[in-house]
């Protein structure tokens, strides 16, 4: 399911990214990102889902609101119609029951050319130390 409400976001820092959680698929990466560390912009766009998904679901209060986000890198070229290297997928449920679930994927994230330079950096550099020990 994608977000209607929610086209593009621009981030500067994208926040902390967890390299232990990171998978690779058909030339994408997909990275995790803990929320805690999230900057601003992500915040904000973190904001209008939750209240989308509680507008979807109102039986859930916003304490029990749990969100999982992940940065995908596609190092293949475009997703289809998006004009980014990334996008967003982000998975929003209420804590303690995963059946009341919204995704929202394919969000285009754009972060500049230094942004891009810097999570690009931190891929490799993890990706580096995981795979050689370096």
């Amino acid at each position: 399911m994608k977000a209607k409400v929610i086209n593009t976001v621009e981030v500067k820092e994208v926040g902390t990214i967890n390299m232990e959680n990171i998978s690779s698929t058909d030339g994408q990466l997909t990275v995790h990102i803990p929320v805690i560390s999230a900057s601003k912009e992500l915040e904000a766009l973190l904001d209008r889902l939750q209240a989308d998904f509680m507008a979807k679901h109102p039986e859930v209060s916003e304490l029990d609101v749990c969100f999982d986000v992940n940065v995908i890198y596609s190092f293949g070229g475009y997703v289809t119609g998006i004009n980014s290297d990334f996008v967003l997928d982000i998975y929003v449920w209420k804590d303690g029951n995963e059946d009341i679930v919204e995704e929202y994927d394919e969000i285009p994230l754009y972060v500049g050319e230094e942004g891009a330079k810097q999570i690009k950096q931190v891929i490799w550099n993890a990706l580096g130390k995981m795979l050689m020990s370096i």
